[in-house]
């Protein structure tokens, strides 16, 4: 076993193949500011499918506690959405701070995701596809969904 060792075999692949990614996933964080790598990321396919299998496996309490707690040392989430839709919630906090409403306009050249993230959220609040909480979080903002009316 221990010549086997000299020459780099590993017993457990799936560990050592494991902490490899977290270690791509932090160095994906200090360039991007998150963990949330897209499907379909080009630059490393194996790190995104990785880290959809942490989504997963996280979200079904299938992680040992010791890759839980490495995971939310480097602030992974395992629910990318939530975090995004609460990111572009403060961003529409701060955009009625220096509009004074929040009618984002579909073409907000200054931040096109939160235009298409308001809108979605008027087609949403129409429709009653909206979680309770998140209806109540836009209502405290002053959030309409028919701000023509």
């Amino acid at each position: 076993v221990k010549e086997l060792e000299r020459i780099g075999f590993e017993s457990k692949p799936d560990e050592a193949s494991w902490w490899k990614r977290l270690n791509e996933l932090e160095e994906y964080k200090r360039e991007h500011g998150h963990c949330n790598v897209p499907q379909g990321y080009k630059e490393n396919p194996q790190l995104a499918n990785w880290v959809n299998n942490q989504c997963t496996q996280y979200r079904s309490n299938n992680l040992s506690s010791e890759r839980v707690k490495e995971l939310e040392r480097i602030g992974f989430e395992s629910k990318p959405d939530e975090a995004s839709w609460w990111k572009r919630l403060n961003e529409l906090e701060e955009y009625k701070r220096e509009h004074g409403h929040c009618n984002v306009p579909r073409g907000y050249k200054e931040n096109p995701q939160l235009a298409n993230w308001v809108n979605n959220q008027c087609t949403q609040y129409r429709s009653n596809n909206l979680s309770s909480e998140r209806v109540k979080e836009l209502e405290r903002i002053g959030f309409e969904s028919k701000p023509d009316e």
